[in-house]
C-alpha cells in the first residue's frame, strides 16, 4: 500500500516538478496557474503540520517532515496549469490538480492565480 501511495504521488509530483501539463486547458476556459515558492502536499493534514512549523520558523521540523513524507510534500513550479478542486476560504487553502492528472495536492490559495478571480 505504501508503495502504491508513493507511486500515485509521482504522478502529482512530476508535473508539478518539472512544470508540465500533459493535457491543454479546455477550450474556452482560462485554466488557473501554479505561482513560484509555494508548497504543496498530497494530504492536507501534512500540508497543515508543514504550514505550522514554517509560522513557528522551525525550519528543521520542516525539512525533517518533507524528508519523511518525500515525494507527497513538494515546492509549486510556477506556470503550471491546474484546476480548482476544493477551496476552504476561511483556512486560506485549495486543492488543486494538474491538468491531465488524476492526483490533487493541496497548497495556500495565494499559489494559485485564476485568470477570473
Amino acid at each position: 500500500m505504501r508503495k502504491m501511495r508513493a507511486a500515485m504521488a509521482l504522478l502529482v509530483v512530476l508535473p508539478l516538478v518539472c512544470g508540465l501539463s500533459l493535457s491543454d486547458a479546455v477550450a474556452g476556459e482560462a485554466p488557473c496557474l501554479t505561482q513560484a515558492g509555494f508548497f504543496a502536499a498530497v494530504a492536507e493534514v501534512h500540508f497543515d503540520e508543514l504550514m505550522r512549523y514554517l509560522a513557528q520558523k522551525d525550519l528543521d521540523a520542516a525539512a525533517r517532515l518533507m524528508a519523511v513524507h518525500h515525494p507527497t510534500i513538494m515546492r509549486l513550479k510556477e506556470g503550471v496549469a491546474v484546476s480548482l478542486e476544493e477551496t476552504k476560504v476561511w483556512s486560506g487553502k485549495v486543492r488543486i490538480r494538474p491538468q491531465g492528472q488524476t492526483l490533487s495536492v493541496w497548497t495556500n490559495l495565494e499559489a494559485v492565480q485564476c485568470s477570473g478571480r
